[in-house]
Parts: C-alpha cells; structure tokens; sequence
C-alpha cells in the first residue's frame, strides 16, 4: 500500500470505504483519550501511538474547518478500538479549537453518526 506522501505502508489495515478500525468505539475508552492522542500539523495528522505503532487520522484545514480524509490503523492494532479512540481524541481537540468537521473519510463519518455527541461538530 502507498501512503500518503508516496511511501510504502506495510501491514496497514485500510480498505475502501473504511478508513479505519470498523468496531463501535466502546473498547478501549480509559478516559485518557486526549493525552495519548497528539496533533502533527507538519504531517496533518492527528496521531496516536500505541505498542509501538501510529495510527492516524489525516486532515486538511481551511477557515475553521477541518476535513478528516482519511483514517489509517496498522493492521496490528486492529480490532482493539484504536480507530475509534483516535477519532474520539482527534474530535474532542477539534472542539476545544472551535473548528467544525468535515467528515470525508467514512470511517470518521461513521464514527460522528454513531455517536451523537459529535455530531454538532459537523459543518452544515
């Protein structure tokens, strides 16, 4: 798989139409979602690493909006809710910035439909 920046990606578990860890959001969720999950604006990415991996959440911003493109979990870390913890951090800074959210990845997407705690985040 090519990354972003052109790279090969070994082991990463994305597919089309999910950008991410498919599970609810309910593993995994310790209450320190925002000290593990970081912003890289140099890479556009929020970041969390876990076991000696990164999953990520790749953005663009613009006038006080992000737009989450796409979600990468590395295929070591799937199942274990980590695509749903980034997000949950990722989201949660984005509100504390006062940005609103385009959801263009599905798996982001789908994460703000299944809980409704962020979906105020959304840009109408």
């Amino acid at each position: 798989m090519i990354g972003l920046q052109g790279r090969p990606i070994a082991n990463l578990r994305t597919t089309a139409g999910d950008c991410g860890d498919a599970n609810n959001g309910n593993e995994m969720m310790d209450g320190r979602v925002n000290e593990a999950v970081v912003n890289n604006p140099g890479r556009k990415r929020y970041e969390l690493a876990v076991d000696g991996h990164i999953a990520a959440a790749y953005y663009e911003k613009a006038d006080g909006v992000i737009t989450f493109v796409h979600t990468e979990v590395p295929a070591e870390l799937g199942g274990k809710g980590i695509g749903s913890k980034l997000v949950r951090g990722a989201l949660d800074q984005v509100r504390a910035e006062g940005l609103k959210v385009i959801a263009q990845c599905p798996f982001v997407k789908a994460f703000i439909e299944k809980h409704a705690d962020y979906q105020d985040l959304l840009k109408h």
